[in-house]
């Protein structure tokens, strides 16, 4: 038999070689990064040592892997020739080849490099000469950086990497602003070359020198970058704006444009008041427009840029003056008065005031807020507005809000407390009835409606009065009238006997009625008055008995039997005291019912009468053994109690027949009386049972008793109507 892997297995397989790979890959990686390493390191030591084999053989000591390349020293690595570092595939093509001698010793050195630099650039970072500038101001200028030096000197030195392989200089030749050679004979004289402004320059200084090396005299030419700026930033006379033709709260927007020209350019400017730079408040700036928000005053301009040069424009026409603004507090106040003298009206006139000239002011007038919902006008000194809402006593805000020429504004409001209506009333006044709307029978009422209005208001409605009349009508019949969808309005009628019994009288309206739920239910709670009269009416009991809602249900009652001899005082338990509802059935029908009767087709014998006697009567046992001298008389009933088993009713033994396809001949039963076994109980469920007992005396004379009671367990019919 074949037999799998187990998952425990499967997993310590997957566990093992995972503790494998992380072993395995670190050392792979690290042995791959060393590997690399090495062929990096043999690939810089050729190109290093082809390097100085072409320094010797062209006396040039610095150059590019490139040179090494186009002169066939070293071999590509590819077709377009490039050279790759092994480590990271970055090409090496533009990294620098650097050669010195310290103490008669070759050294080389390989710099690495993003951008290939020109032969030029070569020459004046790494070549065999330095260019040095200096100031007349600063000692040491450095290349490619502004200066304030008005006269600034570039020179050379030697570079200390090739002292000791550099003879001679043979001939020198500066250009720049302007062109200055020099032979062997008169070196000196271009020791160094001088450069001079008045304003700014930027210019390239460019030396070509024949410099002796070893045995051969070798060309190096070497550039240097000169910036001089001895002139501050100028403020442009035209350019200063300002409008003065209006008026203002706030400082004044002002432009003005500074720039350096060609200089270092512009680093921070100040705004002054007096004729003085000295600790001026400088703040960043940059060449073109400034913009400035500035009071009422006069302001001068002092400037700076970035090498220290700084000049203020005191001079007519620099000057930057700004006029009307106006910043002075404007103030205002509001009163309201009505303009009806009776009352307090929301026709109501303003009052303003205000600590300016009228004719310079404009107002807005708002009941919302200040500035809101309203708009500037001419400002006056009295003002009629009608004010917002109803006369409800509450109290009203008007806000002001007043501005002068300048923007200033000030503000005022006012509170006003509004009339309420109904304050005081007027006269009542008849205002209708609505007596058309009494009906014909029953009892109703009708209303007739006085109104008083405001006083001042006339037209204002303030108190409304209703007086109730009742309508002079006859009362209704219930009976007539009676809605049996309507609980209450057939509870009137059921629970009336003479309301009820007209009811019952009308077979037609009575067995309408039977159909609605309200109805049936009014006839279950007034069970005190509608069952004994139901009871009586043949014709309800027909209409009951036949309709939809009428069905019989069956059950057996409890088999049991006692006997008492001789005195019935000796005899015990509920046999004995005729305890029918502890042999009742369990229910037969759960739900409120109106029982409408009850029968049986078990068959007792007939039980004899007074002075009979017991013969060959055995039905109820013992008859027959207890001599000649016994009488016998008894009763027999049906037992229909509720679910609860509390309450019972009963009726006669009412025998019944069946008609031969077995179905109970209702109508034969208890023929001879039929209203005998008539119920009429209104009830919460069915129970039943079967009694009969009988009563054995001997010679009438009462001193020898002998009672036999029994419940039988005979099937019981009940005839229920379901509420």
């Amino acid at each position: 038999m074949k037999k799998g892997f187990t998952l425990i297995e499967l997993l310590s397989v997957l566990g093992i070689m995972a503790i494998l790979l992380l072993i395995a890959v670190p050392t792979y990686v690290t042995i791959s990064q060393n590997m690399k390493e090495r062929m990096y390191q043999a690939k810089v030591r050729e190109i290093l040592a082809k390097g100085e084999s072409y320094a010797e053989e062209t006396n040039n000591y610095a150059f590019l892997v490139n040179r090494l390349l186009e002169e066939g020293k070293i071999s590509a690595d590819d077709e377009s020739g490039n050279i790759y570092d092994p480590r990271d595939k970055r090409k090496m093509n533009c990294d620098l080849i650097e050669i010195s001698y310290q103490d008669n010793q070759i050294k080389s050195n390989l710099i690495s490099q993003s951008e290939c630099l020109s032969d030029e650039d070569i020459s004046s970072r790494y070549g065999l000469l330095t260019l040095t500038l200096k100031g007349n101001v600063n000692e040491t200028v450095k290349p490619g950086e502004w200066t304030n030096d008005s006269e600034v000197s570039v020179g050379y030195v030697i570079n200390d990497k090739y002292k000791d392989i550099v003879g001679e200089i043979t001939g020198l030749t500066w250009s720049g602003a302007e062109e200055k050679s020099c032979t062997l004979e008169n070196i000196h004289e271009c020791d160094t070359y001088k450069v001079s402004t008045t304003t700014s320059a930027s210019l390239t200084v460019r030396l070509v020198a024949n410099i002796k090396v070893k045995d051969a005299t070798v060309t190096n030419n070497y550039t240097t970058s000169v910036l001089m700026d001895v002139e501050a930033p100028i403020l442009k006379k035209d350019s200063i704006i300002v409008n003065n033709d209006v008026e203002t709260n706030e400082n004044k927007k002002v432009t003005f444009e500074l720039t350096d020209n060609y200089g270092s350019g512009l680093e921070t400017y100040a705004l002054v008041t007096e004729k003085t730079c000295q600790d001026a408040s400088y703040k960043e700036a940059f060449d073109g427009t400034q913009t400035e928000y500035l009071d009422e005053k006069v302001y001068y301009v002092c400037t700076r840029d970035n090498v220290g040069n700084e000049k203020g424009y005191f001079e007519d026409g620099y000057q930057i003056d700004v006029k009307n603004v106006d910043k002075s507090q404007l103030k205002a106040s509001l009163s309201i008065t009505s303009e009806e003298r009776r009352y307090r009206s929301k026709e109501v006139r303003l009052r303003l005031s205000a600590n300016k000239n009228a004719s310079d002011l404009e107002m807005c007038v708002s009941q919302t807020g200040y500035l809101q919902d309203c708009s500037f006008e001419s400002y006056r000194e009295t003002k009629n507005i009608v004010l917002n809402g109803d006369y409800d006593g509450s109290t009203k805000t008007v806000y002001v809000t007043v501005k002068d020429k300048a923007g200033n504004l000030a503000h005022a409001e006012a509170n006003y407390k509004l009339y309420k209506y109904c304050t005081r009333l007027g006269p009542n006044e008849f205002a209708y009835n609505n007596r058309n709307t009494c009906p014909k029978c029953g009892t109703a009422y009708y209303s007739a409606t006085y109104i008083r209005y405001d006083y001042y208001i006339e037209d204002h409605e303030c108190r409304r009065t209703n007086r109730t009349v009742r309508c002079n009508i006859p009362e209704c019949d219930p009976v007539e009238t009676m809605n049996p969808n309507d609980y209450e309005s057939s509870k009137k009628v059921a629970c009336n006997a003479t309301y009820f019994q007209r009811l019952v009288n009308n077979s037609d309206r009575f067995r309408n009625a039977l159909n609605y739920q309200n109805f049936r239910n009014a006839l279950y709670d007034c069970s005190d008055t509608t069952a004994s009269i139901l009871r009586s009416s043949d014709s309800a009991y027909n209409i009951l008995r036949n309709h939809s809602r009428t069905q019989v249900v069956s059950g057996n009652g409890k088999r049991d039997g006692c006997t008492c001899y001789y005195l019935r005082s000796n005899c015990s338990g509920s046999c004995a005291k005729r305890d029918y509802m502890a042999y009742v059935s369990d229910p037969i029908y759960w739900g409120r019912v109106l029982v409408l009767s009850a029968t049986t087709l078990t068959t007792v014998p007939d039980q004899g009468s007074k002075k009979t006697k017991c013969g060959d009567d055995d039905w109820f046992g013992k008859c027959k053994n207890e001599g000649d001298g016994w009488e016998k008389r008894g009763t027999r009933k049906i037992i229909v109690g509720n679910a609860s088993k509390t309450s019972y009713s009963s009726t006669g033994w009412g025998r019944c027949t069946k008609e031969r396809n077995g179905v109970l001949n209702w109508r034969d039963c208890n023929s001879e009386h039929e209203r005998k076994n008539r119920i009429a109980s209104f009830q919460d469920g069915v129970t039943v049972s079967l009694f009969s007992d009988l009563d054995l005396s001997y010679d009438g004379s009462g001193n020898s008793d002998h009672d036999i009671y029994t419940y039988s367990s005979g099937t019981v019919y009940v005839q229920i109507f379901a509420i």
